[in-house]
């Protein structure tokens, strides 16, 4: 009798008692990554899934890269003769001061924001145009003029047609962000580097703070 109950003691979990283990940690294993992920990434401030402003901090980057390469401009100061897109700011193919950091963007995913429902992502950047742009270019942004406005969301407007897609950001009356997107506010990439969501009333005080005479801002 000690024998055979030894033999029981020593044969541990039956094969339905494994299976059965084995489900109760892996319920609870992804009942902690639930909590603790969200958790994790509201902690550390993380980027989470894919969103607008991460999307023009890299293009914010890009333009960096981009002016490292070329004598400290970006290319809204640079002759497409010289590789950049000058001669385009004035009319409605202004676009190309993306296209032309394709190497430093790498995908065009980035051009535009998931929430514009207006705008779809090209293939490549031979097939890429207006349509596939979320983000305004400041046509006067230099390296130079650390608080201008780089690049931002399309959704602003100051109630008059734009000529050519131009918007006068320190014109009358001042350009305010629509309900387009993100809720009557926008996302922008600051020359020094820094990418800002804003509501309207610091949109105001941005503009002012850029200390420039002209703020012209090509809008898609």
């Amino acid at each position: 009798m000690m024998l055979q109950w030894c033999r029981k003691r020593r044969s541990g979990f039956t094969r339905t008692e494994l299976f059965v283990v084995i489900g109760v940690v892996g319920v609870i294993t992804l009942l902690l990554a639930g909590y603790l992920i969200p958790a994790m990434r509201k902690a550390k401030g993380g980027p989470g899934p894919p969103s607008c402003i991460n999307n023009l901090k890299e293009v914010d980057m890009s333009f960096q890269f981009w002016a490292d390469d070329h004598n400290n401009k970006f290319p809204m100061q640079v002759s497409t003769n010289d590789g950049g897109a000058l001669e385009f700011m004035s009319g409605p193919n202004f676009f190309m001061a993306f296209s032309v950091m394709s190497n430093e963007l790498s995908t065009t995913k980035v051009l535009v924001c998931p929430e514009d429902k207006e705008k779809t992502i090209a293939t490549n950047f031979a097939d890429f145009n207006r349509n596939h742009l979320s983000y305004f270019v400041g046509i006067d942004a230099t390296p130079a003029l650390s608080n201008a406005f780089l690049c931002g969301d399309r959704n602003l407007t100051n109630g008059m047609p734009l000529r050519n897609g131009i918007l006068d950001a320190v014109g009358n009356p001042p350009p305010v962000w629509t309900g387009e997107m993100h809720r009557f506010s926008g996302n922008v990439a600051f020359v020094y580097g820094y990418t800002w969501q804003i509501g309207n009333l610091d949109l105001r005080a941005a503009i002012q703070k850029a200390g420039m005479a002209t703020n012209r801002l090509a809008v898609p």
